[in-house]
């Protein structure tokens, strides 16, 4: 894998050392491992049982996703009832990483409307 692709994707919000940890971890992942989680990821029936989610739902896409545009996550959104989507500007596949505050502050809200209940 080529490291300029890895630097990519990083944000420019990320610090150097983070980007480095991040290209590092990246660029040490076995090739063969990786292909086959591609070809079992690949196919996966996704929309069979998506009806079937009851439990508040955040779908988060990176609007430059070239492995799971962002159709894919609006698809998934339609077939959840009551999901959100947020679409992150200048984000790609790994959108926590490209833009971890915005991702972030998304994440806070969304947990912040969920309803609270009593341990048990």
């Amino acid at each position: 894998m080529d490291g300029s692709a890895v630097l990519a994707v990083l944000s420019h919000a990320l610090g150097a050392d983070l980007q480095l940890g991040f290209r590092a971890m990246v660029l040490r992942t076995d090739v063969a491992g990786y292909l086959a989680s591609c070809r079992a990821v690949a196919n996966v029936d996704w929309p069979e049982g998506l009806g079937e989610v009851t439990c508040p739902t955040l779908i988060v896409a990176g609007e430059h996703d070239m492995g799971a545009p962002v159709a894919i996550s609006q698809a998934m959104a339609e077939r959840i009832a009551g999901a959100e989507l947020v679409v992150l500007a200048d984000a790609a596949h790994i959108s926590v990483v490209d833009q971890p505050a915005i991702f972030g502050a998304h994440l806070t809200a969304f947990l912040a409307r969920l309803p609270t209940t009593p341990a048990r």
